[in-house]
């Protein structure tokens, strides 16, 4: 095996799995052409972007090769593709993170992407009268502990893992103490960066504005 993993879209609307099978007509499904031709036998992550419609064969490839599914719903809601099946595919044992997927987002911070993720899942189970709702815990999960697992280390607060956090403050009223998760809620869904105090790479602190200094001189 090589050691190169991949990342692609992953039926990401309803016209693109039909077109690829239109491509791929002895294929019977678009997960089932990227097996089939190899590009999943890589030592490395496998990550697939949206996987809006997925199929049965694409859950049976996703969970057979460890793939991480990546929700982007602020990125597949402005090109109005559709919801991902998060609370569903979760039950089934599937690995989901978030992308801010920048290209077809608006707003480069994950943490706006946890509430965003929560949002459309209400709306998901509104529109199909499910149980699609997900809480404040699987979307910052899988903004972190998942997102993190394709890299080396990374994604929780734990021993042997690299230290990179947001110190954030700004967000409880004056004179009125609330609990660190109703703070967190509060970051996702109002926050920007005049609520983050300090930023740790690889448990060094960091300067944003220096940083961008370097990179500009």
């Amino acid at each position: 095996k090589y050691d190169l993993g991949l990342h692609t879209h992953l039926v990401e609307s309803k016209a693109e799995a039909a077109w690829a099978k239109e491509l791929f007509p002895e294929y019977v499904s678009d997960g089932r052409i990227y097996e089939a031709l190899g590009l999943l036998d890589g030592r490395g992550p496998k990550i697939f972007a949206h996987v809006i419609f997925p199929t049965s064969v694409e859950e049976r490839i996703l969970k057979e090769y460890h793939a991480v599914s990546v929700h982007c719903p602020i990125s597949t809601a402005n090109i109005t593709a559709g919801i991902m099946p998060f609370k569903e595919m979760s039950a089934k044992g599937l690995d989901i993170a978030l992308g801010t997927d920048i290209g077809g987002g608006h707003f480069p911070g994950v943490y706006r992407v946890v509430s965003e993720a929560i949002v459309s899942s209400k709306l998901r189970e509104h529109y199909l009268e499910d149980d699609s709702r997900i809480g404040l815990p699987q979307a910052f999960y899988a903004a972190t502990v998942t997102g993190g697992s394709v890299f080396d280390r990374v994604g929780r607060l734990a021993p042997g893992y690299r230290f990179n956090a947001l110190v954030v403050a700004n967000k409880q009223d004056e004179g009125i103490t609330i609990p660190p998760l109703e703070v967190l809620e509060r970051f996702c869904y109002a926050g920007d960066d005049r609520d983050i105090r300090k930023r740790y790479l690889e448990g060094q602190e960091i300067d944003p504005e220096q940083v961008f200094r370097d990179l500009v001189l």
